[in-house]
């Protein structure tokens, strides 16, 4: 790949991660698009891509992290929550994972694409009609908040799906103010992430040393910048509106170059 194919991929990774747009989708959409990646490399890299902004993560979050690994503390109510939050992650991601890896070996581009502009208007349509009754606080979550938004965030493993956004959408409508949601979508990437680096490890340790660098050097850079952006004007960005507006755009090319092409 050319480099600043390379340094693109970063820079959408790097923003779309945060925002309830899927960066799986969008970085796979440019490479299927733009660059004719077949799906199956596309898939790989877009994995790949989520070190950078797991890398901003761990650096915005490092104290935090770091006091969850020295003590790890089961009765602490942020460890409980990444632990189930986690377990429960895999429960679905891992299944899907193998089906989109080992059984679905090609999806034509513009099918694909279809796809990721209607699932990107739902979660911009549930994003605006879920409001939180009320606003939890860290020591009020459940074990079952953890758990439901776990298995939330394993279906975004599908391309389309957005990671930020159906945490978002589950932790406000278990009445988790949109901060605390934020920080918790946040938080529970890393380990997410993490696995499906691991899952996908013989794919990925296929990409050159110097494509490597340049996409995590440069998710990673876009990627903190991003999130504390969006951090401090966690209430007064409207994220619906990003999913919807870019769901229609996708959905809108994908539909009239069906109609060219027939």
């Amino acid at each position: 790949m050319e480099t600043y194919y390379l340094v693109i991929l970063g820079i959408i990774q790097g923003v779309a991660e945060w925002l309830p747009i899927s960066s799986q989708a969008q970085t796979m959409f440019f490479m299927m698009d733009i660059m004719k990646v077949p799906f199956q490399t596309a898939l790989t890299y877009a994995i790949f891509l989520h070190a950078g902004t797991l890398l901003a993560v761990v650096v915005r979050y490092w104290n935090q992290f770091l006091d969850i690994l020295k003590k790890f503390d089961f009765e602490d109510k942020l460890t409980r929550t990444i632990v189930f939050a986690t377990i429960a992650t895999a429960i679905t991601a891992v299944p899907l994972f193998l089906i989109l890896k080992y059984y679905i070996l090609e999806l034509p581009a513009l099918f694909v694409n279809a796809i990721i502009g209607v699932l990107l208007i739902v979660t911009g349509v549930l994003l605006k009609i879920i409001k939180p009754k009320g606003a939890k606080g860290l020591e009020n979550l459940e074990d079952t908040d953890s758990i439901v938004v776990g298995l939330a965030q394993g279906f975004s493993i599908l391309p389309g799906i957005s990671r930020s956004g159906v945490t978002l959408v589950t932790l406000i409508a278990r009445n988790i103010g949109p901060e605390l949601a934020l920080t918790l979508s946040f938080m529970l990437s890393a380990p997410a992430v993490l696995g499906a680096i691991l899952i996908d490890f013989d794919d990925i340790s296929k990409i050159p040393v110097f494509n490597a660098v340049v996409l995590t050097a440069s998710a990673f850079v876009v990627g903190y910048f991003t999130m504390n952006i969006l951090l401090k004007y966690a209430q007064m960005v409207k994220l619906w509106v990003f999913a919807i507006v870019l769901g229609v755009l996708v959905l809108s090319v994908a539909i009239i170059l069906m109609v060219i092409m027939v």
